[in-house]
């Protein structure tokens, strides 16, 4: 149904100039998350954290390409602590395809593609467990969508979000066979990518939504204020279920 739609709307004789534009860009935000891992225990770990990314996007009036590297930082706490002593480093690359499927009023873009994403995530909870840390790592293809409209004086507010649709998802296990954890970046890199196998959507869920407004529209210069929602839930057979919800708000720098 997607592909049939796009080709009718690709397919309507509609004069536009074909304006390309290059953009690169970063943003800094303060996120609050709240994580449970069933790995570890049943208890609920919350608390601030950081978010910084850089991106590379180049368009036009059809289509959106798009780069994004990220790295995130959580510091946690629950309530049978004082201080925070669960840590959690993240960090991901995507690339999103997207297409215009709206061409009539220019204010207004509705753009639906698909986007590629490697992430991983590494938790350490200090008070519960020193011997080893915990993971989530993921390989996945989804569906991508972005809504652009333009008002006032050349303001913008954009809203996007995505969606897995095939994943390759490595998880502990739910009983480690060992008793420490080795720190050399070759062993790390085995064990983040430890038992990988592909899940269906409803074993596992990753749902980001972002809502941006640009403040002005530079040719050089955009600052923008975003918030971001992300949700996440792993069911893998042999780990634990893991849940979290992270919120972000940020401001984002395009040049």
């Amino acid at each position: 149904m997607v592909i049939l739609f796009m080709i009718c709307c690709a397919s309507f004789s509609q004069e536009r100039a074909d304006t390309h534009r290059k953009l690169s860009g970063f943003h800094f935000g303060i996120s609050y998350m709240n994580l449970k891992d069933e790995v570890l225990n049943n208890v609920i770990h919350k608390g601030n954290g950081i978010l910084g990314a850089i991106y590379l996007e180049r368009s036009d009036n059809m289509s959106v390409k798009r780069l994004d590297l990220e790295l995130g930082s959580g510091f946690l706490m629950s309530n049978f602590e004082s201080e925070a002593s669960s840590y959690l480093f993240s960090g991901s690359a995507g690339f999103r395809y997207l297409r215009n499927l709206s061409y009539a009023d220019p204010g207004f873009k509705f753009y639906l593609g698909g986007k590629v994403k490697i992430g991983t995530a590494i938790e350490y909870f200090d008070n519960w467990d020193e011997s080893h840390f915990y993971w989530i790592t993921a390989y996945s293809i989804g569906a991508d969508f972005r809504l652009d409209y333009s008002f006032g004086d050349k303001s913008k507010i954009q809203i996007e979000g995505d969606l897995p649709l095939f994943s390759l998802v490595s998880r502990p296990p739910a009983e480690f066979l060992y008793t420490q954890s080795s720190p050399a970046l070759p062993d790390v890199v085995k064990d983040i990518n430890h038992d990988l196998r592909f899940l269906s959507p409803a074993r596992y869920q990753e749902l980001n939504l972002q809502v941006k407004y640009s403040l002005r529209n530079s040719k050089k210069f955009v600052p923008s204020i975003f918030w971001r929602l992300s949700y996440l839930s792993i069911n893998k057979d042999g780990s634990g279920k893991l849940k979290y919800i992270n919120q972000t708000f940020g401001v984002e720098f395009i040049f």
